[in-house]
Order: structure tokens, then sequence, then C-alpha cells
């Protein structure tokens, strides 16, 4: 049956009217790029839409500690890849089915590095 993420996209496909709802069911798709999958270490931590369309930031800055809690390149070198990746939605309202084995496939890449 595969792993969370697998799972989160077959209930979206069958509620694709809860994809908005991100703190539901299918959660585990949309959490927050840090080592919790929350906001807890970092108030500034976004998810992967917010940090790829800087969502939270004015100064362009604020996401800067907030893909990793840790430092080192790696996190600077990851937000990086975040931000260019133009695939990524810039809202949570524009996600669609489609986008789904895009956020399960970031997901397992910061659950290997991050989590």
């Amino acid at each position: 049956m595969g792993d969370k993420y697998d799972r989160a996209i077959i209930y979206l496909r069958k509620h694709p009217e809860e994809i908005s709802n991100v703190w539901g069911e299918a959660g585990c798709l949309f959490a927050f790029c840090t080592p919790s999958g929350t906001d807890k270490e970092d108030s500034r931590a976004g998810c992967l839409t917010m940090i790829h369309s800087d969502a939270f930031c004015a100064d362009k800055k604020s996401f800067r500690n907030a893909v990793i809690g840790r430092s080192g390149r790696r996190r600077y070198a990851i937000e990086r890849q975040i931000k260019a990746d133009a695939d990524i939605p810039d809202a949570g309202a524009l996600i669609e089915i489609s986008d789904l084995p895009l956020f399960a496939k970031w997901q397992r890449k910061l659950d290997r590095l991050i989590r």
C-alpha cells in the first residue's frame, strides 16, 4: 500500500475537496519544512508552497532559517531547490490532484535529510 504519502494521495484523490484542509487526514503532504513538520522550531517556518512563493517574507530573508532547523549549507541548498522548483504551486488554493506526487517527493526528501 506504500507509505503515508502514498496513502494521503489515495485519500485526496477520493476526497479532492479536502486538499485545502492541509491539517486533515492527508496533512503529511503539506507539512512544514522543519524536523518536526510543524512551525514549533521556528515561527518563520513554512510549507513547500510558502517557501517557494516567499509567502511570509516581506524582506525575502524570512525563510533563510526555516527549511531546516540546523545550520549548514545543506539547509540553504534545499531552500534554493524549493524556491527554484517551478512545479510547486504558489498558493495552497492552487494545489491540484496532479501536484500531489510532487509534494510526496519533496516530503520524502525532507524526511531523508532533516527528519
